[in-house]
């Protein structure tokens, strides 16, 4: 009689494989994005080539303000218009309607965040009722951190936590008020990537090649341009901008300066390198990017502050974002911009002595602002009703 096998004899076809030839995610046929920016709008509008169903949530009740939005008929009415084919029957440039996310409490399988890092927190909170380990979410908003903060403040004591995923556009969209629609003024490209750990630095420099995720359908897209790349590779596709806006944008802010009077003014460029030096010495230590190719290029003092110049120069026209921001009294996104960069620097034993000062500025300047929208006596005009208007007769003569 033969010898029977164990049943725990140790079997080749069960070793352990590398994360890279994992089978794909399950394919997703509705996606859902959260913002109220226009990139949202933009990515709403673009995904629909791609997804049975596209849902644009909100998590604020804010009813609109202007009463000069028309519809796409009423505009077009007396007008000739051209078919414009399209698989999910959408109109042109149409954004698809935004609902409330805390109406609803069907589950999420793919989210898409975009927007304000300072929006981040409280649109997901609205959602968390709606995802679970088996979903996935996108970051797209601005400034770095913002992950570190989703995990603290929403999901820290959630037992089934869902997958997250780091993205960036570059492309430039605006929204149209008027018509409730979107344009594309600047071509660009979206990357998305895995987010990593102190553990995982080794294992992901040694294998490079991404990991299938459940956004690798926007490939397909021929306006998303999109991509799944390493992170070292995503940071140095991200990090460009983010110095802009933690250099030229408080700098603008702080000095009263437009984008087109900071290139002539030597103070401001000297306030520019100096927030410039902080970050790259910064960038220099982090542990994301330690032994990377692409890590020569993000600290070449040179090619940043060329590519700084040409910034200021393209958008030297244009008022600065920041400071608008906190003229109206609008949260703004500096703790995951300067601050972040603070924050690394002091777990590395750097102190960034310029950056936490101009981080202090914009603080007291955002402090000062709000002081002064509330001191404001807000009236409201109104009519007189018929029977009290002799009484208000002589107050009105």
């Amino acid at each position: 009689m033969a010898a029977t096998k164990p049943i725990h004899a140790f079997n080749p076809k069960f070793a352990l494989l590398p994360a890279s030839t994992a089978l794909p995610p399950a394919p997703v046929h509705k996606i859902h994005i959260i913002g109220e920016d226009a990139k949202a709008k933009y990515m709403a509008h673009v995904l629909c080539d791609i997804y049975e169903s596209v849902e644009l949530l909100g998590w604020r009740r804010v009813s609109s303000k202007y009463s000069n939005i028309s519809s796409g008929e009423e505009r077009s009415r007396g007008k000739p218009t051209r078919p414009w084919p399209s698989p999910t029957g959408l109109k042109r440039n149409a954004v698809p309607d935004r609902r409330l996310a805390t109406d609803d409490s069907s589950h999420i399988d793919l989210l898409v965040v975009t927007g304000p890092a300072c929006d981040a927190a409280a649109a997901l909170d609205s959602i968390k009722h709606r995802v679970d380990d088996k979903s996935t979410i996108c970051l797209m908003s601005e400034g770095l951190g913002v992950l570190s903060d989703v995990k603290e403040r929403i999901f820290e004591h959630v037992d089934s936590k869902p997958d997250f995923l780091l993205g960036y556009m570059s492309h430039r969209v605006v929204w149209h008020r008027n018509s409730d629609s979107v344009k594309r003024l600047k071509d660009g490209e979206t990357k998305v990537t895995h987010p990593i750990s102190d553990f995982e630095v080794k294992e992901i420099m040694r294998h490079r090649s991404p990991r299938p995720t459940r956004v690798d359908t926007w490939s397909s897209s021929h306006d998303l341009r999109s991509s799944v790349t390493a992170y070292d590779e995503w940071l140095q596709f991200k990090m460009p901008g983010m110095i802009f806006d933690c250099c030229v944008e408080p700098v603008c802010t702080v000095l009263e300066l437009s984008y087109k009077n900071v290139m002539w003014n030597r103070a401001a460029q000297s306030l520019i390198n100096k927030l410039m030096n902080e970050i790259l010495n910064v960038i220099r230590h982090m542990y994301e990017i330690q032994g990377s190719p692409v890590m020569r290029s993000l600290v070449n003092h040179q090619r940043v502050s060329s590519w700084l110049r040409r910034s200021i120069l393209a958008r030297r026209d244009q008022p600065c974002q920041l400071a608008k921001r906190i003229e109206y009294g609008l949260p703004t996104d500096v703790e995951y911009r300067n601050d972040y960069f603070i924050r690394r620097a002091r777990q590395m034993g750097i102190y960034p002595r310029t950056n936490a000062t101009m981080s202090d500025i914009i603080k007291a300047k955002q402090i000062q602002a709000l002081a002064r929208i509330n001191s404001q006596v807000r009236f409201e005009e109104t009519t007189i009703p018929g029977h009290l208007e002799e009484q208000y007769r002589s107050l009105l003569q």
